[in-house]
């Protein structure tokens, strides 16, 4: 009987931990939200902002295999940037990939009005917490994840609601102290080689402009067991 109590408590205090955990998880972002629209309204474009968001994605699609960028070049796909910002990665996905159907959530209200009025043929949408309430078959997000304590926890949401790929790109190795709203450094060993039915197919640093960013970029990109099945393993 001393032992039923004991399991009976542990699992109690289990199921608090979790609640406490999930609840800090879904209002990171909220707490965030207010930051990001002060940065979107005030000094982002002044701190070239968009350019840097552009330069990012070119980088990221530049740096893709040919087999990655073949199955995203060559089928209607539906692609969202998640962190889209302005809507500036957006845009150079959307002349990547022209037969994709493109979508750019980011929780910052003012950064969605903006990308909006820049890009009025793009589609854009904003979400209060972070949270995709539909999959799609390729998410993209750049320098995003280190903006959160639990990066792995976000980096899990995505996963579950893409069908095929899931595409990263962060900051590498920053080092103290990190860039104001940073909250981690990340590094390869940051990104579980399996995770969620997703294996990571590539965990990289690559180069980007200095006068952008002072230092390298890590890409990450995930493959779901149909996508490793059908386009990475011999038939």
């Amino acid at each position: 009987m001393a032992d039923l109590k004991k399991i009976v408590v542990q699992r109690d205090e289990g199921i608090r931990f979790l609640r406490m955990e999930m609840s800090r998880l879904s209002s990171e972002p909220v707490q965030q939200r207010e930051w990001w629209d002060t940065q979107f309204a005030n000094s982002w474009e002044r701190n070239s902002g968009p350019a840097q968001t552009a330069h990012f994605m070119q980088r990221l699609i530049a740096n893709l295999t040919t087999r990655e960028h073949d199955f995203l070049s060559s089928r209607p796909l539906r692609i969202l940037d998640w962190g889209c910002a302005m809507g500036d990665g957006l845009n150079e996905l959307a002349k990547a990939f022209p037969l994709c159907d493109l979508v750019g959530m980011d929780i910052s209200g003012v950064a969605i009005q903006k990308a909006r009025l820049k890009y009025p043929g793009l589609t854009f949408v904003e979400t209060e917490r972070g949270i995709l309430e539909d999959h799609v078959d390729v998410v993209v997000t750049s320098n995003l994840l280190e903006h959160f304590d639990a990066a792995l926890e976000w980096l899990e949401r995505l996963l579950v609601a893409s069908r095929w790929l899931v595409i990263v790109l962060v900051p590498y190795r920053e080092q103290e102290p990190l860039v104001e709203g940073h909250r981690v450094s990340l590094s390869e060993d940051s990104f579980p080689e399996v995770f969620r039915g997703f294996t990571r197919l590539c965990a990289r640093p690559i180069q980007v402009d200095p006068s952008i960013w002072g230092g390298s970029q890590l890409l990450v990109v995930y493959g779901s067991s149909p996508y490793i099945k059908e386009f990475v393993v011999p038939a």
